[in-house]
């Protein structure tokens, strides 16, 4: 009986002893793999603070200097620090809706959802108001003195920053009805570059409306009917002298801007949302949540992994900035991982309901909710 009870004893210490191990290798390995994340990286949410009832994705906050200038569907205009989030002044638009804003270190421009554009200075009082044929679904742009609107009904309309005089305007001659898609204006030189209907790529020169080139996608690229509209998913991007888009089906298509006619390449993805580039690859999440990094040169596919086993946010675009990979799921996270690593990551709780895009700020990323609130991540 005692030798029963001593072998017994033996045996659980043994497992005792074993089991202590374990334990001790779990918590060294998680010590190590917190202790490299926080040696790399410390990341906390700063501040979060409710601007109004509702963002929209055109409403995509204005990062100026150490300023935010952002606005909310309701109406409210306001001009925050942002290290801190106070707020330096706030103005309420008299309007149903506001769907766009932009703005320069000397003026804020937003639009209503009725095409009636109103231009203030940096301490928020009015200069001009001027207006479009149409509502506007993208985030205009100033290029030097002069603000680019895109139109629902694919126009761009160029206006002056200082009077708000239209200095010209271009009409999509293949429109044949208006367009919510989300279609960003990529500056190129002296050019903007946008997708139209029936399936086209246009250049335009920023300074007289005048077109440079079109540019038809082929076919086999997009999967919607051929006379429908918008075929390009999220922005397109420009390397050294190449342009690149994601097609509706999938496709990561490359050609260079001097010689339109022929793709220099194009790979089959399962991307859906947009893609990003950075230092020479190409970034974007296909629709099982997978990270996918191709080579910006030929489309080569230098690896696929699975990052989040979360569904991501709509639209997400995976954002780069000090070496490390930034995006955010639908569950309210937003995810830091290493751009040479990303078996390893961080992330912070933030909201539900986030939109993209991740702007990047020099200190962090500022975040931006369907319920009108504004968050800033530093790290």
């Amino acid at each position: 009986m005692k030798k029963n009870s001593s072998c017994l004893y033996r045996k659980n210490h043994v497992l005792f002893i074993i089991f202590c191990l374990f334990l001790s290798f779990v918590s060294f390995a998680n010590n190590s793999l917190e202790a490299s994340l926080s040696n790399n990286l410390s990341i906390k949410k700063l501040w979060s603070k409710k601007i109004g009832k509702k963002f929209n994705i055109g409403l995509i906050p204005c990062v100026v200097d150490e300023f935010i200038y952002t606005a909310s569907c309701d109406g409210v205009l306001v001009k925050l620090e942002l290290s801190t989030g106070e707020i330096v002044w706030k103005k309420n638009i008299d309007c149903s809706s506001l769907s766009a804003i932009v703005a320069s270190n000397s003026i804020v421009i937003v639009i209503t959802d009725h095409g009636r554009i109103l231009a203030f200075d940096n301490e928020g009082s009015h200069k001009w108001t001027s207006n479009v044929i149409g509502n506007v679904y993208n985030q205009p742009i100033i290029y030097e003195n002069i603000i680019l609107v895109k139109c629902g009904n694919s126009s761009i309309n160029a206006f002056d920053v200082n009077t708000g005089e239209k200095i010209w305007s271009f009409n999509d001659p293949f429109n044949f009805i208006a367009s919510y898609v989300y279609s960003p204006m990529l500056i190129k030189d002296s050019y903007v570059v946008t997708s139209f209907s029936n399936n086209k790529i246009v250049s335009i020169n920023i300074y007289n409306g005048a077109l440079e080139w079109e540019k038809t996608i082929s076919k086999n690229l997009s999967c919607i009917d051929y006379n429908d509209l918008f075929p390009v998913i999220g922005p397109l991007l420009s390397y050294k002298k190449n342009i690149y888009f994601l097609s509706d089906n999938g496709y990561v298509t490359c050609f260079n801007e001097k010689n339109q006619t022929e793709e220099l390449w194009s790979k089959k993805t399962l991307s859906s949302n947009g893609i990003s580039i950075y230092d020479g690859y190409i970034y974007s999440f296909d629709e099982l949540g997978n990270l996918l990094k191709l080579d910006a040169n030929n489309g080569d596919v230098i690896w696929s992994k699975s990052v989040s086993k979360k569904r991501l946010v709509d639209k997400t675009i995976p954002l780069l900035k000090d070496n490390y990979i930034i995006f955010a799921d639908h569950d309210g996270f937003l995810y830091v991982t290493p751009n040479n690593d990303v078996s390893i990551f961080t992330r912070v709780k933030v909201n539900r309901l986030m939109l993209s895009p991740i702007i990047p700020t020099c200190n962090g990323v500022l975040l931006h909710t369907m319920d009108g609130r504004l968050t800033f991540i530093n790290f």
